[in-house]
């Protein structure tokens, strides 16, 4: 869906969109092994079309999105999310993508 919404109108619906996306990946996270791992994919495809509009304006979610990559990178129940197609590994390249988006620093904090 985000895809289709132009540039232009993206920033206007950004934090609402974030704010929805962290609350599916906090309780996909927090739920038991193995039943998130949909919410997840879902949630990260998402997040990675959210970066493709913002580029380096995405920046202003790395604080709150941060700790929500970390675990579903550290997430080894959830094997299918970091080696799927629409999983975290185009999500980190779409960050590494953003322009000005320093993904290594990013992910050290």
């Amino acid at each position: 869906m985000l895809k289709k919404v132009t540039k232009e109108d993206v920033p206007q619906i950004s934090a609402a969109i974030m704010q929805s996306l962290m609350q599916m990946l906090h309780n996909s996270c927090n739920s038991a092994p193995g039943t998130g791992s949909g919410v997840q994919e879902d949630a990260l495809l998402a997040v990675s079309a959210l970066i493709e509009k913002l580029g380096s304006d995405f920046i202003q979610y790395m604080s709150s999105f941060h700790p929500y990559l970390l675990q579903t990178l550290k997430n080894t129940a959830e094997y299918q999310v970091n080696n799927n197609r629409g999983g975290v590994k185009p999500l980190l390249t779409d960050l590494k993508s953003a322009e000005r988006l320093d993904t290594v620093s990013v992910l050290r904090q």
